[in-house]
């Protein structure tokens, strides 16, 4: 996906091949994928990303990004694959300083769950952003 800038950056590619025992979300199609970038605060933001299928969330990333020298950077994110709900933290350089960070394992079968964890990860994501860039920050 591009940004503002025209140069590409990264956000979890939900299409990623898989191992055979883990958690599979549909593809799109059948299932859609929704992107919503949404101001933080000026140079802040955070992007959702959605997939639903049936009319539940089966898969999503939730990234905070900050303005860095006219780009958008990674500051935090939470996401599913490799079948686990993961927390990440970015330090300015792009490291992840968490080291996918698992919150939850999901089943094979985890539509349910991925759904469930979905409000959840909004909430934390929307009430520690400040945290989350001061984190980014000073790493």
């Amino acid at each position: 996906m591009a940004n503002n800038s025209g140069k590409s950056r990264r956000l979890i590619d939900m299409g990623a091949p898989q191992v055979e025992d883990e958690y599979r979300p549909p593809n799109c199609p059948p299932a859609e994928e929704f992107d919503v970038p949404a101001e933080l605060a000026p140079g802040q933001r955070i992007h959702y990303r959605q997939r639903i299928y049936r009319g539940r969330i089966v898969d999503f990333a939730i990234q905070q990004e900050a303005e860095l020298d006219g780009d958008w950077a990674e500051v935090a994110r939470i996401d599913c694959c490799h079948s686990t709900i993961h927390r990440h933290q970015f330090n300015q350089a792009g490291t992840d300083t968490y080291d996918r960070r698992v919150i939850q394992n999901i089943p094979k079968e985890g539509w349910d769950v991925v759904n469930a964890a979905f409000q959840g990860a909004v909430d934390v994501m929307l009430s520690e952003w400040e945290e989350n860039h001061r984190r980014w920050n000073n790493a």
